[in-house]
């Protein structure tokens, strides 16, 4: 029993409040990070209560009080940015960033990043970001 988390994961730095409600319905692959953030596998609409998996790809950002439901997947090296909820059966594309409550499509803050691209955002300014990537 329990949650199936992968290799290099940093889980709650900041606490969890809620952690997991059901971890063995939860998937957290190599190096996600996971910050005060709720994995909600279960859903009660109008008296119907339903459970689901949870998946949380490589290298993904779970940020301060983002919230992943039911259903839901994050892809390798997607981003949620704080107070971001991620709706049931939602999916969040491979390097894309969200931000929003609810975080739909149309509140996507960043496209799909090449594998290379994420640690030289996180380390620089934007401008020394942007000229970087128009040297390469």
């Amino acid at each position: 029993l329990g949650a199936r988390i992968g290799k290099r994961v940093c889980l709650y730095p900041n606490g969890a409040d809620p952690m997991m409600t059901e971890p063995e319905l939860v998937t957290i692959q190599d190096g996600a990070c996971i910050d005060e953030a709720s994995l909600i596998s279960h859903l009660n609409t109008q008296g119907v209560f339903t459970l689901n998996r949870l998946h949380v790809g490589e290298q993904c950002v779970m940020r301060s009080f983002s919230r992943l439901q039911q259903s839901a997947v994050m892809e390798p090296r997607s981003v949620l940015g704080e107070h971001t909820l991620i709706l049931p059966a939602d999916r969040v594309q491979e390097g894309e960033w969200r931000q929003g409550w609810p975080a739909g499509r149309g509140h996507v803050i960043a496209t799909p990043l090449r594998k290379g691209d994420l640690p030289a955002l996180l380390t620089t300014s934007k401008e020394e970001a942007i000229a970087a990537k128009a040297q390469q």
